[in-house]
């Protein structure tokens, strides 16, 4: 398991977090370590669909904390706590996450993915109705 070298730092509700993340030999996130101000520090596991998406998160224990759901554009439709009771630290995790679809990185300030192509620039082309062959 390797360990990101810069952790992602933030506020929730005006307290100071900080994300570890957690990953496998192939450089996917398994997990993270979240440490809020006030509450501690505690160890999440990500369960993922055959699609990569991350459909699930456990807590250190094994607890199913709560599941993600998603239309086909990734657009989040479900990321609830599944007890009421987890509270504290728990409150903030499900959407404090930023792995989500596809193993994409979500951004909370904009409300888009980074899709990880590594290209900081580019277009993206598609052929639709208005292309002719010249035939």
């Amino acid at each position: 398991m390797l360990q990101c070298r810069q952790p992602e730092c933030g506020k929730a509700d005006g307290l100071p977090y900080t994300l570890v993340f957690r990953f496998d030999e192939g450089g996917n996130a398994i997990g993270f370590q979240l440490t809020v101000s006030g509450y501690g520090t505690q160890e999440f596991w990500y369960q993922r669909n055959l699609q990569g998406d991350v459909s699930g998160l456990y807590n250190g224990s094994g607890t199913l904390i709560g599941p993600y759901a998603y239309d086909f554009w990734g657009k989040l439709l479900d990321a609830e706590l599944l007890d009421s009771s987890f509270g504290g630290i728990y409150g903030y995790v499900l959407e404090l996450n930023p792995i989500r679809y596809r193993g994409y990185r979500y951004d909370l300030e904009t409300g888009l993915y980074y899709c990880n192509t590594g290209i900081t620039t580019q277009r993206r082309v598609n052929a639709d109705g208005y292309v002719s062959t010249g035939a």
